[in-house]
């Protein structure tokens, strides 16, 4: 989810932000931090660029990634000048979906953009508009239920579970299709049988999984876990009928551990067959969709006392008493709670 957005003018010696923006489904801490520093991002902008310059920085997507943030920094041309986009988003967005969602509503909102950006006084009414856009616009650009969208632990493991609900369907409708036409039992049939388990079992599965998680490194991880799971669960069902099988066709008799080691094997082949077949799908999605909003990290509370109650009481300190070495700099704090005590 995109949780911060500003659009970044360098044209001069610092950064100015012409239009920033807070997602209002923010978590309340992060929030709370977002309005506490957004003053200094511009500037901050204007650091990162500078340092590398704007010819080396190019006009592709530049990233920085954190524990459970990400920053991502664009170039936005319009008309003859040239903006540099700051996103403050989720680590599990991808960088192709921020900047594709951001360009959308910019086109639609080209005509209030070309005010705010062009003009010398910018009229608070649309700052606001935009920003309520926005909010508006973001909407149909996640999943609402956080459990289906928000690309963590607890959503792998609903996916994981709705993806294997599917997968039993799809062997209860091949038993059920062979159950009745016999289609194993004849070897005029036998072809039939067999496109009928490709197709439940190979080319419908791929797409599903890749609709169902819209999400590369889960598609990935619930391919791999279904192909082993379904491998292990056929070798059981059906081990006496696959020994007989090994053992008249080759005439080997198999220990229990090398069966279940070519089982585990047929497994991971399956699963990355799955994994090939859903990644194009998954990968559609995630370029396209953000993460749902989510408790991104915890900022203690105490910190946040300790930041209101040095609010309260801070007094603006004289040049000649500013302290002049690091050491200095790491007394005062204390210093300052011993006199207030």
């Amino acid at each position: 989810m995109i949780y911060y957005a500003t659009i970044v003018d360098i044209s001069g010696e610092t950064g100015i932000s012409k239009w920033d923006y807070i997602h209002p489904e923010t978590p309340r801490n992060l929030y709370e931090h977002l309005k506490v520093v957004r003053d200094y991002i511009p500037s901050m902008t204007y650091g990162i660029v500078s340092v590398v310059s704007k010819d080396l920085f190019g006009d592709r997507l530049r990233r920085m990634e954190f524990q459970d943030m990400q920053i991502v920094i664009g170039k936005l041309k319009h008309g003859k000048s040239e903006y540099y986009v700051f996103f403050l988003v989720d680590i599990r967005d991808n960088p192709k979906a921020v900047w594709r969602a951001f360009m959308d509503f910019y086109q639609e909102e080209k005509e209030i953009f070309d005010k705010v950006l062009m003009e010398e006084i910018i009229e608070s009414a649309d700052v606001e508009r935009l920003r309520n856009a926005f909010s508006a616009f973001l909407v149909n650009r996640y999943r609402k239920n956080p459990l289906l969208g928000a690309r963590d632990e607890k959503s792998l493991m609903v996916m994981l579970l709705i993806t294997m609900g599917v997968m039993s369907i799809f062997a209860l409708i091949t038993w059920l299709i062979n159950h009745y036409y016999q289609l194993i039992d004849h070897r005029e049939t036998w072809l039939a049988y067999t496109a009928i388990v490709l197709i439940f079992h190979f080319a419908l599965p791929g797409p599903i999984m890749g609709f169902i998680t819209r999400y590369k490194k889960h598609a990935e991880i619930v391919s791999v876990v279904n192909g082993l799971v379904w491998a292990l669960i056929v070798s059981i069902i059906w081990r006496k009928t696959l020994e007989t099988g090994i053992r008249h066709s080759f005439n080997l008799t198999l220990s229990p551990y090398i069966f279940f080691s070519f089982v585990l094997i047929s497994g991971v082949i399956y699963g990355a067959t799955l994994m090939l077949m859903s990644l194009p799908f998954a990968c559609y999605f995630e370029y396209r969709y953000l993460t749902t909003p989510r408790r991104i990290f915890t900022i203690k509370s105490t910190i946040k006392e300790q930041t209101a109650s040095e609010t309260e009481t801070y007094e603006p300190i004289q040049k000649s008493e500013e302290p002049s070495t690091l050491e200095q700099i790491q007394e005062s704090p204390g210093e300052r709670e011993g006199e207030s005590e």
